[in-house]
């Protein structure tokens, strides 16, 4: 791919630059040198073939964290690449509109994890959900009426909210201790605290915002979708009329420490049925 190869292209002629100036003194790479190299990932190509959303990771060291971005690129090559997202504010995952008018992304710069959207036209990012849970993943319908999200929610919390409130009431508790009945008990670097990713799909209003309540297409479903601990939005897609939803999902129930099996189900995306 075009891309990775440029990145790749500009770091090394960054690095001789470095080494060859008459103002440095030469040295080799090291290890600050490694952690401060941007960082390209997710590469999405527009509609019509002509550009390339992508998302970098620049490397603030004063505050030991990394800032992730949305660029575009022309994939012809011409001009430089060009900021979407406002500089300081981590912004992830972008994905195209089907008009390749706009690109939606990631964010938790209001407070929590939502979906936002950027027009290439121009103008400040405008915020597409506003839900009490943080947004894990999503997709845009193809028909662009509809978007996908996921969330970790209670299986028993019929509304996005009884899980928040939960889940707030269990910050505030002052006993740490947690039983558990069932494997697993931890993904990764990531305690199990009783939630599934589940997931939801909501029609656009007229301004670009989704409902209030969206439909939870995956209710029932014993399991994460999309899986844990890596699973993302490729793990779930609409039908080329957005009337139905396929996503992958492992059934766990008592067996989920030694499966590895995932099936593929379809649902209504109003979760008619």
């Amino acid at each position: 791919m075009r891309l990775p190869v440029l990145a790749l292209a500009l770091v090394v002629s960054g690095v001789a630059a470095a080494q060859t100036s008459p103002s440095t003194k030469p040295r080799g790479l090291d290890v600050r040198d490694l952690v401060m190299f941007d960082r390209v990932s997710d590469p999405r190509v527009s509609p019509d073939g002509k550009s390339v959303a992508f998302q970098l990771r620049e490397t603030d060291l004063e505050a030991n964290k990394g800032v992730n971005s949305i660029w575009l690129r022309a994939l012809d090559g011409a001009g430089a690449p060009k900021r979407l997202t406002t500089k300081g504010t981590s912004s992830t995952t972008p994905r195209w509109s089907p008009d390749g008018r706009s690109v939606y992304f990631l964010s938790a710069r209001g407070g929590t994890n939502q979906v936002w959207r950027v027009d290439l036209s121009g103008g400040d990012a405008r915020q597409v959900t506003d839900y009490p849970l943080d947004v894990g993943s999503f997709a845009v319908s193809p028909t662009g009426r509809q978007l996908a999200v996921t969330f970790d929610v209670f299986a028993d919390c019929a509304e996005l909210a009884c899980t928040k409130s939960r889940l707030d009431e269990k910050g505030k508790s002052k006993t740490s201790g947690v039983l558990y009945e069932d494997l697993f008990i931890r993904h990764w670097d990531t305690w199990k605290n009783g939630t599934r990713s589940q997931l939801f799909v909501a029609d656009l209003d007229a301004s670009g915002k989704t409902e209030a309540k969206p439909a939870w297409v995956t209710k029932g479903i014993d399991g994460d979708v999309p899986s844990k601990p890596f699973g993302d939005d490729a793990e779930y897609t609409f039908s080329p009329d957005g009337k139905t939803v396929v996503f992958a999902a492992r059934i766990a129930g008592k067996t989920e420490a030694w499966s590895t099996n995932l099936d593929l189900f379809a649902v209504p995306s109003d979760a008619s049925s």
